[in-house]
């Protein structure tokens, strides 16, 4: 299980690792993103759950519960193969070619 505020780069490397995420966003994109991961049944948004929350029963909580282990490995089986790199050459060689275009 990964903790963590809910920055993009460390749940893209969770997500894709196949660990679900307890995530404690701090700001407003680090909230809606684990909305949706939490809607996904990767791990829960802490930012949602009622206040104060019992930290202990929610860590063992997510442990216990296969769901969400199954969902994050079932995430990271469909995105085998995916290279942070090889996206970044793509993305700056679309790029390229539209600025080449204009």
């Amino acid at each position: 299980m990964c903790v963590a505020h809910g920055g993009e780069a460390t749940l893209a490397q969770a997500m894709l690792a196949g660990v679900p995420v307890l995530m404690l966003p701090m700001q407003l994109e680090q909230f809606l993103t684990a909305r949706r991961i939490a809607a996904a049944g990767m791990g829960v948004n802490a930012a949602m759950l009622a206040k104060p929350p019992d930290w202990r029963a929610l860590v063992r909580h997510m442990l216990a519960t296969p769901g969400y282990a199954n969902a994050a490995q079932a995430y990271a089986a469909r995105a085998q193969g995916y290279k942070v790199e090889e996206m970044a050459t793509r993305v700056a060689m679309a790029l390229e070619r539209q600025a080449a275009g204009s």
